[in-house]
């Protein structure tokens, strides 16, 4: 009989037909939380099921066919890896080896999984090293995407396992460094569940092949050292294979080649915010009554870039007290023959096309026309007006346009970095329980307080002006959604880019928001269109750990415990506190029965102290001003014990 491989996995189906004839045996290690709960405090015991290893997912059964087709003569054991809580961890892993070692005849082990962290643990390096002193060899898979680091392949103990591109699949190169083997793991057919097959790709395939290859050079050299091993495997490796990194497109088959440094690159664009507008370096907003753009105006000085000139429409009350926002001390200018172009490089362009006066619409049109005559940058946060500006632009314009959306060629860009590691960074959300809140106001004071206590925070916006207050990535889906991958996706993309900014971001803490109400109810009350399930999709995909929730003094307390109790379902997400907005209206029924509100007001100083007052009589949970300086420690306090 042939020597013996070990498949360190979620199981393996003896049953499949590419397995006919295979000599397999094997066993399942089992995490059993007591309490049926796994906590820092419970106690966790281990099961083991001997000749019980049915495979839970397809990715074992895969690997071992791979590896009885390339090896027949092999006897083929199926550690399994199971936990009631179904969560496969380190721990498990380091016992899978611990049993290793008390396993007689036992040559190679393939261990086509990893665990993506910065260093490795001691108990896992400790494992790893006592096997291979015993003579076995560990094949072991590295992250799919390339740069990370993965263990137990980056152990010296260990022969680390990527993509190659090789011409046979018995072929394999040899690199030095921590993921020294490339091997086979392009695009084929691999079996899985039920006698099935899937069309897969990926680093576990490569290590499947690269365990049979090793078994194969082992049975020519019987009774050798690892280190003859390790030599034979130098000798016979291919010296041109060259790494190959797979990430998806739009077309489900098709591959697409990047180096490390062309990926880093696109990285920091995509997820760090700082270069998709670096092309702007003093800018002009137009127009300044629209509430994207008083934002701006209120944390000029978070913005990336310098604010030299305000423009407004024409028919317009006097905005003059908006000139002086953000300490800017500039001029209101509502007339087009009196902008000085020579002040900026880029126009800041909101929604003018949606203007019910002619001449409003008449004036952004001629502002347009004579940036574009003088070869200004834009900054769009509307796709009509992006549409009128390609429309408008000369051949030989030279300007940069770019638009705050996410479409679909941003989104395929955004998939590539799937196989980053899955989010470690905690993540603040300031939700609500209807629109017109403050929520990214909100965002930037709690943004404000945490980067002045020395915490790095990155930003993610659902508001266009994000762009400019230093987000580090922006999700627009409000006003005029500019998002063009459908609802049901959004959670999908969020994940993957929440990933990318703890990859390039590097943040201690990532903060974000959403728009409007998260409940149907909401919207019912109030009357107004709301972004109840647009919201749904979007928290789904950033997973908050934690929320800060905004009321409005008109709320009943009911829901507010609704809408943080849905979040909570869906997300566990922990309330850390409610902010009040002072803002507040009145509900009164005209003559026909028909509800209506008043105007928006403001709580004076007396109204607001009772209905922060009153809401923690009611919810039980601290209610704060968020405006009100005098809170920054209390904020900074609950945030740091709830992440704590």
């Amino acid at each position: 009989m042939g020597i013996t491989i070990v498949i360190i996995d979620q199981g393996v189906d003896a049953s499949h037909e590419r397995l006919n004839g295979c000599y397999i045996d094997g066993v399942t290690i089992e995490r059993c939380c007591t309490g049926g709960v796994a906590t820092e405090r419970g106690r966790e015991d281990y099961q083991l099921y001997e000749h019980v290893y049915s495979d839970d997912t397809g990715h074992g059964t895969g690997i071992a066919a791979i590896i009885y087709r390339m090896a027949p003569e092999a006897r083929l054991f199926a550690l399994k890896l199971a936990a009631e809580d179904r969560r496969i961890t380190e721990d498990l892993l380091v016992k899978a080896l611990e049993y290793c070692l008390d396993m007689e005849g036992v040559q190679v082990i393939n261990i086509s999984m990893g665990i993506a962290m910065a260093a490795p643990s001691e108990r896992l390096s400790t494992a790893c090293r006592r096997v291979a002193e015993k003579g076995i060899l560990i094949s072991a898979a590295a992250y799919n995407f390339p740069g990370l680091a993965c263990y137990p392949a980056h152990l010296p103990s260990v022969y680390g396992v990527s993509i190659g591109l090789v011409k046979d699949k018995r072929e394999y190169g040899y690199q030095e460094g921590p993921i020294n083997i490339l091997a086979k793991g392009t695009t084929q057919r691999v079996a899985t569940l039920n006698n099935g097959y899937s069309i897969a790709q990926g680093t576990s395939y490569a290590t499947a092949y690269f365990t049979a290859i090793a078994a194969g050079i082992i049975s020519r050299s019987p009774g050798g050292s690892l280190e003859e091993i390790r030599e034979a495997i130098r000798r016979e490796a291919r010296k041109d294979v060259q790494p190959l990194y797979y990430f998806k497109q739009d077309a489900p088959m098709r591959v697409h080649l990047r180096t490390m440094p062309e990926l880093d690159v696109l990285g920091r664009e995509l997820f760090t915010g700082r270069e998709r507008i670096a092309f702007a370096g003093r800018v002009a907003l137009f127009p300044v009554s629209e509430k994207e753009m008083k934002t701006v105006l209120e944390f000029s000085g978070e913005c990336r870039t310098e604010v030299t000139m305000l423009i407004d429409y024409p028919v317009r009350l006097n905005h003059s007290e908006l000139a002086q926002a953000g300490g800017l001390g500039l001029d209101m200018v509502r007339d087009v023959e009196k902008v000085d172009f020579s002040l900026f490089d880029t126009l800041v362009c909101g929604y003018f096309l949606d203007q019910l006066s002619d001449a409003n619409v008449a004036f952004g049109i001629r502002l347009v026309e004579r940036c574009i005559a003088l070869n200004k940058h834009f900054i769009l946060w509307d796709e009509d007006v992006y549409e009128l500006v390609k429309k408008m632009a000369r051949v030989d314009y030279s300007g940069r346009i770019h638009v705050v959306r996410v479409d679909d060629q941003l989104y395929e860009e955004i998939k590539q970095f799937h196989n980053l590691p899955y989010l470690k960074v905690p993540v603040l959300g300031v939700v609500g329980t209807s629109n017109r809140q403050g929520k990214i106001t909100a965002q930037m004071r709690i943004r404000d307080i945490l980067r002045s206590a020395g915490y790095k925070v990155a930003h993610v916006s659902t508001e266009p002006q994000g762009i400019l207050l230093g987000a580090d990535f922006v999700f627009p889906y409000g006003f005029k959604t500019p998002i063009h991958p459908p609802e049901p996706e959004w959670s999908r993309l969020m994940r993957i880019a929440m990933r990318g900014i703890q990859r390039y971001a590097e943040p201690d803490i990532i903060l974000t928001g959403t728009q409007g109400g998260l409940l149907p109810r909401a919207k019912m009350i109030s009357n107004e269109l709301g972004h109840d399930l647009s919201s749904m999709h979007y928290l789904l995909g950033v997973q908050p750990d934690a929320i800060a929730c905004a009321i409005n003094p008109m709320d009943p307390p009911e829901l507010v415990r609704q809408t943080v109790g849905v979040i909570a379902s869906y997300c566990k997400s922990k309330l850390v506190f409610c902010f009040l907005t002072p803002w507040t209206r009145n509900i009164y029924t005209d003559g026909s029965g028909q509800k209506h509100f008043t105007k928006w007001a403001l709580l004076d100083r007396v109204q607001m102290t009772d209905k922060l007052r009153y809401y923690e009589d009611e919810l039980l949970v601290p209610v704060i001003d968020m405006m009100d300086k005098d809170k920054d420690a209390f904020i900074l306090q609950a945030i740091q014990d709830t992440f704590s």
